[in-house]
């Protein structure tokens, strides 16, 4: 779910998460019918972040990071900023 907001407030067409909580009830719940169809299952959300990550790079590198070691390969983050930890 988070990833899902992640994404969803960068602008991807996707459903907003929070969406599911606005379905669930006292009904729903002791009917066992939990309102998640739209919430993205994990490699869909990996999908997304890679495809939008790769986007970045290119059309908008002031928006990425990297961290690592050239020679060994970076690791290329959606974010233009990295915490002082990670860098």
């Amino acid at each position: 779910m988070q990833r899902q907001m992640a994404l969803y407030l960068e602008g991807i067409d996707l459903p907003n998460p929070t969406d599911a909580f606005e379905a669930i009830t006292r009904q729903t719940i002791l009917q066992g019918r939990w309102p998640l169809d739209d919430l993205l299952d994990h490699d869909d959300l990996d999908a997304l972040a890679g495809a939008y990550t790769a986007y970045l790079a290119r059309q908008r590198p002031g928006r990425i990071s990297q961290v690592g070691e050239r020679d060994e390969g970076l690791i290329t983050l959606p974010a233009n900023e990295l915490l002082d930890f990670y860098a």
